[in-house]
């Protein structure tokens, strides 16, 4: 299935009043979507449940697109999106205040993690993209743990989290 391309009536993207964007459940297309994006990630040896098989997913496929000739590569879009969604999974495992919420109106298909007040969290998605380009090897880990020991103070807004360079060896 890919991405969903439709626009809706209110324009390209629905915000509050305040301008911030709208965030919705996702609706019953855009969870098979993903249900069918983690398929591409269970493979023998691969338990969707503990972060390092999927870190060592991503570091395998990461390594692999990089190490192929630009010519050669795949596209990485559903690569990125299937591990993206399994970090999200990974942080709702261990911060149960969170879940996945659509940017509304926008296409392609946004996903975001926000707390029960719909502010915005993580978003994995990028996270993964932006490590894949830059070789960045280490970043699950960093994220699931920087995410669970800071919980959002339902106090104030929580900042979308960017993914922050670690210190861990990048693919040469």
């Amino acid at each position: 299935m890919a991405h969903r391309t439709e626009h809706s009536p209110e324009g390209d993207l629905r915000r509050a009043t305040d301008g911030a964007p709208q965030f919705e459940e996702p609706d019953p297309y855009q969870l098979v979507w993903m249900e069918e994006l983690r398929e591409l990630l269970r493979v023998p040896g691969v338990d969707l449940t503990v972060p390092e098989h999927v870190e060592r997913l991503f570091v395998d496929w990461c390594c692999r697109w990089h190490a192929t000739t630009p010519a050669e590569r795949w596209d990485p879009l559903p690569s990125l999106t299937a591990l993206g969604i399994a970090v999200g999974d990974l942080l709702r495992a261990t911060r149960p205040d969170l879940r996945w919420r659509v940017v509304a109106g926008c296409s392609p298909t946004t996903l975001i993690l926000a707390d029960a007040d719909d502010r915005p969290v993580a978003s994995p998605l990028t996270d993964i993209a932006t490590w894949w380009m830059a070789r960045e090897l280490a970043g699950i880990s960093m994220l699931l743990t920087r995410l669970a020991v800071a919980p959002v103070l339902p106090s104030r807004h929580a900042p979308l989290l960017r993914p922050q360079r670690s210190r861990a060896s990048s693919v040469v």
